[in-house]
């Protein structure tokens, strides 16, 4: 009889739970490494029975079989059998723990993911009810962005594109009348740096200039 139809038949006799895949699993994995006995005692079971209430999945007890096993080899002490499955439960808690931190770690990106999403929604949802004539040739690019910041499916590089879309517009839509208001205050801010320099910093001005005039809010996730 292989080691599989023996682990079966160990477990036979216990309750319908017992039969579960989740107790399966776990009686082959850890009869596979620690080898005959072919059976799991009452005590075995009631520990997979408690894991199981305690809610720990499936790939945390492996896991903590795993670190268990190889934390033996490590420290030379191959030559001693492993008789119980309790010699396992410290490192199976200890990789539920770590699942529950990185659950808990996805779980407050995800939370602030939804909040950048909001957040835009709302910045986008008061330009296009307040916007001004002057800006109606951004309507299209920050409508487009309002279907996808609501959309399930959240697509960051998208709105990363639109927003280089309304600065390109932002540029044309740019008078020389702008960029001579913003080259002053920049020779104001800097009143020792040559207008070569200045000239490298127009460009991010000018366009932070327009969009707070307009109210023309940025779409992209990077911004909030």
């Amino acid at each position: 009889m292989d080691e599989t139809k023996r682990a079966e038949a160990g477990t036979r006799d216990s309750s319908d739970s017992a039969q579960s895949r989740y107790y399966r699993t776990i009686a082959r994995e850890f009869i596979r490494r620690r080898g005959a006995p072919f059976i799991l005692s009452p005590k075995d079971l009631e520990l997979i029975a408690e894991w199981e209430r305690m809610k720990i999945p499936l790939e945390s007890v492996l896991m903590g079989i795993e670190r268990a096993f190889e934390g033996r080899k490590i420290h030379s002490l191959e030559g001693s059998r492993i008789m119980a499955l309790s010699f396992c439960r410290n490192q199976v808690l200890k990789a539920y723990g770590q699942h529950r931190d990185r659950k808990a770690g996805a779980d407050r990106k995800e939370g602030r993911r939804e909040a950048k999403k909001d957040r835009i929604a709302r910045e986008i949802q008061g330009f296009l009810a307040h916007c001004p004539p002057e800006a109606a040739g951004f309507r299209d690019l920050l409508e487009k962005a309002l279907r996808l910041v609501t959309a399930p499916e959240f697509d960051e590089a998208e709105l990363e594109n639109l927003d280089e879309k309304i600065d390109k517009r932002i540029r044309d839509l740019a008078t020389p009348a702008d960029r001579n208001e913003v080259m002053k205050t920049l020779r104001e801010e800097f009143p020792r740096k040559r207008n070569e320099e200045l000239d490298e910093i127009l460009e991010t001005k000018l366009l932070k200039s327009i969009r707070d005039k307009y109210r023309v809010p940025y779409v992209s996730p990077f911004y909030y």
